[in-house]
């Protein structure tokens, strides 16, 4: 959409008043605030996440998606994957598969970022900053103004590894919105990243370090719309 990348007053994100607050249905293996090193990787998740109920007719893509992540880039910087596809093919449900199923291979933890609009990324930033950042630091968790706090947290991820960030549903129109995108996007070896769009033109973009492009297309097109059928026609009921 046109206004992604629009402008956000931030200081009606950092103000006390309304800034994000941690609440009982984030999902978060770990509590903010303490200096104590977490016995647990950090999965943070957006309220409202849940895991797959099944999985079929998306078998190659999650191959191919898993090898990506997990390829030889990886020992220079970060891996990158691009998701694209139509509304409703099965971005979201390939890339939420490959979150449950290894996310003990992420000890630096997994973080999804929903990101239909720049604000949604701001917030999440600013979440990490409170949940995680303050974790190692506790005198972070306040004070840091909105000119701060998206490069601390992006440098947070490069001074560690073995990461995956999810961003969900990004759309990239202008190349101006690329720059800004691109301000967001941590590097750092034996990481990754899975971009979420309906378009294919971020596979190209340097700055959001040319991820690799996987085509999820409509069920009717993989010939597994009846096998899904069948699964959910022989699921009883609880």
């Amino acid at each position: 959409m046109a206004d992604f990348w629009r402008y956000v007053d931030t200081s009606q994100i950092l103000s006390n008043k309304n800034s994000p607050q941690m609440k009982d249905e984030a999902t978060t293996t770990n509590t903010p605030g303490s200096p104590i090193k977490p016995t647990e990787p950090y999965f943070i998740l957006p309220p409202g996440f849940r895991t797959n109920t099944f999985f079929v007719g998306l078998e190659k893509e999650y191959t191919e998606l898993d090898k990506r992540l997990f390829g030889r880039r990886r020992r220079d910087g970060t891996a990158c994957v691009l998701l694209h596809g139509q509304p409703g093919g099965g971005k979201s449900h390939l890339a939420r598969q490959h979150v449950h199923k290894n996310r003990k291979r992420f000890p630096e933890g997994v973080f999804w970022i929903t990101a239909n609009l720049r604000d949604e990324v701001l917030h999440a930033f600013w979440d990490i900053k409170q949940k995680v950042v303050a974790r190692d630091s506790p005198d972070l968790r306040d004070g840091v103004n909105s000119n701060d706090y998206v490069q601390l947290v992006k440098t947070w991820f490069e001074s560690r590894h073995d990461w995956l960030i999810v961003f969900d549903g990004i759309t990239v129109e202008r190349d101006e919105d690329t720059t800004d995108l691109a301000s967001f996007i941590p590097d750092s070896k034996d990481s990754s990243i899975i971009y979420i769009s309906k378009a294919r033109n971020l596979e190209s973009k340097q700055r959001l370090l040319r991820p690799f492009p996987i085509k999820v297309g409509p069920l009717q097109s993989r010939g597994s719309w009846q096998t899904r059928r069948d699964f959910l026609v022989c699921v009883p009921f609880s």
